[in-house]
């Protein structure tokens, strides 16, 4: 059986010890291996603090960690056909504040494949799970989505708020995916799905990654 893992934090953990050039290889790669992960997301987690210089610090990073290892980089859905190995994502924006072509063709360059808009916050694109704004998706985020659709990058609304995953869901056109997210009718967490959202996501022909986080599991602690 081959397993996909949607979102893996990795990114972050090997900027975090950049000083360890091997740590992707001597860390990481041994757990995929271990639990028979054919398809590994490289996710670039970006928490809402982060300016566009350092967005662009950890992906730089990772990329070269993924291209100087012995996995293989899947670049393309046709990829996925006839390969194992890992893929680049991207879990928020927060750096992005204005020349979206220029973010999102770095993306492309960088082999990105699913993006996010945004983490938990509110940030210049769109609302997170958490964020406090009186708005869901914003012009530029929209922009930022129909660019993402001319790249193939598809588009990841794990940790949109409610009302911004409802005004994403009118502006994408090609399949939406939630990378880590269950089922809200299962446990009442806002980072999880309701029915008719999971419905959604289904009709454009994405995916659903679910998540093994124990908030998003159960709201009673004797159950996590």
């Amino acid at each position: 059986m081959k397993l996909a893992d949607l979102h893996a934090d990795i990114a972050f953990d090997l900027l975090e010890h950049k000083e360890d050039k091997k740590r992707f290889e001597t860390e990481h790669l041994p757990k995929l291996k271990t639990g028979e992960v054919a398809y590994c997301s490289i996710a670039n987690y970006f928490d809402g603090s982060q300016t566009l210089d350092q967005m662009k610090e950890m992906m730089d990073h990772a990329l070269e960690m993924i291209e100087n290892s012995d996995v293989e980089l899947l670049k393309t859905a046709e990829d996925f056909k006839t390969k194992t190995g890992v893929f680049m994502t991207v879990e928020g924006m927060c750096g992005v504040k204005d020349n979206p072509e220029q973010w999102v063709q770095f993306m492309k360059d960088h082999h990105v494949l699913i993006a996010s808009l945004c983490w938990n916050e509110a940030n210049a694109l769109a609302k997170g799970a958490k964020g406090v704004a009186d708005y869901g998706l914003t012009d530029l985020g929209r922009e930022v989505i129909a660019l993402m659709e001319e790249k193939n990058i598809l588009l990841d609304v794990s940790h949109a708020s409610d009302d911004a995953f409802y005004e994403m869901m009118k502006v994408a056109t090609k399949p939406v995916f939630a990378t880590h997210s269950n089922a809200r009718a299962l446990c009442n967490a806002p980072r999880n799905l309701k029915d008719d959202q999971i419905d959604m996501i289904g009709k454009t022909g994405g995916l659903i990654g679910m998540n093994g986080f124990v908030n998003f599991i159960s709201t009673e602690k004797d159950k996590q």
